[in-house]
């Protein structure tokens, strides 16, 4: 599958002769900017204790440490296990980079777990309040966001030349400014959904209206991070790139032009039907549900939008 990354190179490509590597991390956060990543080990077997070898499986994007080693019982041989890493992404950065494009925070700032708790079925609007607000707190919390922002940006300078430049990039609204009912999705899926805590209490939320908010903070902050880090370097290094506006209205549940949606059905509480439909040629994310792999929800399919692309790389 291509990322919106690729996809933007191949649009340079039409023009300029470009080198892309990608050093995405799914679900990365800040530490893995700087420190390896474990990632799942490989089993390996060899006749001869000298023959042992992790390092065989090292590639561009990870390496292999030695393990726990056995003797093989019965025949002669050694088998052993290799302890994968993914390598940190900043050790990507060096001289030879023009430019740098990425999204960043979300993350580090509890995302995942908000998706989980606000728009998956089993959600418990006691959590997603708490799940909020957390982001929130993380967002604006100077000895969090703002020193994670600040620490990569000098670095990527330090490591670059001086004509290179970087890209980051907003979210794009993941949600509607409207309730999901009003877009073909069961009413029992509500954009605005309540629940009982467990001190009594009982908490109501707009998920889709939170969602977007915090979208929009994000891109406030990052706005005038960017800018405190390009007055420091006395240039503008670094280009914010705001794509909310432009892709508004495609967003959780909006079959548009880069929401990729099903049907949610609910029969009753344990049983989910996902209705089946026509897959748009446009589509950007995988929806909640959508595929039977969480780990793809609200991530790009293999169509990625390529109004997207060109938006970002007319950037670069």
């Amino acid at each position: 599958m291509q990322t919106w990354g690729e996809r933007a190179a191949n649009y340079i490509r039409e023009e300029y002769a470009l080198t892309y590597v990608n050093r995405a991390c799914s679900n990365g956060i800040t530490n893995d900017l700087y420190e390896p990543r474990a990632v799942d080990s490989i089993q390996g077997y060899n006749v001869l204790l000298t023959d042992v070898d992790c390092g065989r499986f090292d590639d561009a994007d990870a390496y292999y440490s030695l393990g726990a080693i056995f003797p093989v019982v019965g025949v002669i041989g050694w088998t052993y296990t290799c302890h994968g890493w993914v390598r940190p992404q900043i050790e990507s950065v060096g001289h030879d980079v023009d430019i740098v494009m990425f999204t960043f925070g979300g993350n580090d700032a509890g995302f995942p777990s908000i998706v989980m708790e606000c728009f998956v079925p089993e959600r418990d609007a006691c959590t997603c309040v708490q799940k909020v607000r957390e982001a929130r707190q993380w967002l604006s919390d100077a000895s969090k966001a703002e020193a994670i922002y600040m620490r990569l940006f000098r670095d990527l300078r330090t490591r670059m030349k001086q004509e290179a430049r970087v890209i980051m990039s907003s979210y794009p609204y993941l949600t509607l400014s409207n309730d999901a009912e009003k877009n073909g999705v069961s009413a029992a899926y509500k954009a605005v959904f309540e629940d009982t805590c467990d001190d009594g209490s009982v908490e109501e939320i707009n998920a889709a209206a939170v969602m977007r908010q915090l979208v929009e903070e994000f891109a406030l902050k990052a706005e005038e991070f960017v800018a405190k880090a390009n007055l420091e370097f006395g240039e503008e290094f670094i280009r914010f790139v705001d794509v909310k506006e432009e892709f508004d209205g495609h967003g959780l549940f909006g079959y548009g032009a880069w929401s990729h949606a099903p049907e949610i059905i609910f029969f009753e509480p344990a049983t989910i039907s996902i209705a089946t439909y026509e897959d748009s040629d446009d589509c950007l994310l995988h929806d909640v549900l959508s595929t039977s792999t969480p780990m793809e929800w609200w991530h790009p399919t293999t169509k990625v939008c390529p109004g997207y692309n060109v938006y970002i790389a007319r950037y670069a």
